[in-house]
């Protein structure tokens, strides 16, 4: 049964996501001109912060980090990054944004926090690079060309890469820069699709075929 539909959002293809702020659930929509929170349990809008692009298209997932309530979102099409502070007191969510820039502009990637830096692929209709971002102050701290269009998970104190071009990374990532550990071609058509790790099995896929590896 349907229990609610909001019809105030225009929706884009990113996922949402429900974090929790100062106690309270919220559901993330990364719409395709502003990024809301909503009540998950009826929908009603509890805040929004405008973030629009030139197609309409916002696509990442965005990241929250609880410990310091920060909100990392990202976008390709002209847009760039942004961090908001979310605070919640009494039911009433407040935002403060603490920085923006265009930068850096994750098109469907992930994003990986570690510490006070975060991770990802950057880039839109021409190359996109790994890159390395201060979350406090929105610096870029680093770049690498190492692989194309990426998808990233984190495990094990390393980035497990994945790029559009099939190719399997695995790399050390710190505030100074990117270090290869290996890396094999694995898949043959276009990988968009982020890699799931389950114990020590990699599924990855392209658009025409899945795979598991044994990471042992």
């Amino acid at each position: 049964a349907l229990l609610w539909k909001a019809g105030n959002v225009e929706y884009s293809p990113a996922s949402p996501t429900v974090i929790e702020v100062d106690g309270q659930p919220q559901l993330v929509v990364f719409g395709g001109d502003r990024i809301a929170g909503l009540d998950p349990a009826n929908g009603r809008e509890l805040w929004s912060h405008p973030h629009k692009t030139d197609w309409g298209l916002n696509i990442s997932t965005p990241l929250w980090s609880p410990s310091d309530h920060t909100l990392l979102f990202s976008s390709a099409y002209g847009t760039g990054s942004r961090a908001l502070e979310l605070r919640q007191a009494a039911g009433k969510t407040t935002v403060t944004e603490r920085w923006a820039q265009q930068r850096v502009r994750v098109h469907i990637g992930s994003i990986i926090r570690i510490g006070d830096m975060a991770y990802m692929s950057s880039g839109d209709f021409g190359p996109a690079f790994l890159t390395g971002l201060n979350v406090k102050s929105g610096a870029v701290a680093w770049q690498d060309r190492a692989f194309a269009r990426a998808q990233l998970l984190y495990a094990d104190g390393k980035l497990i890469v994945l790029d559009e071009d099939g190719t399997l990374g695995l790399a050390t990532v710190s505030p100074q820069g990117l270090k290869v550990l290996a890396r094999a071609p694995i898949l043959e058509n276009v990988a968009w699709t982020p890699p799931t790790l389950i114990g020590k099995t990699l599924y990855v896929r392209d658009r025409k075929s899945i795979a598991a590896y044994d990471l042992s």
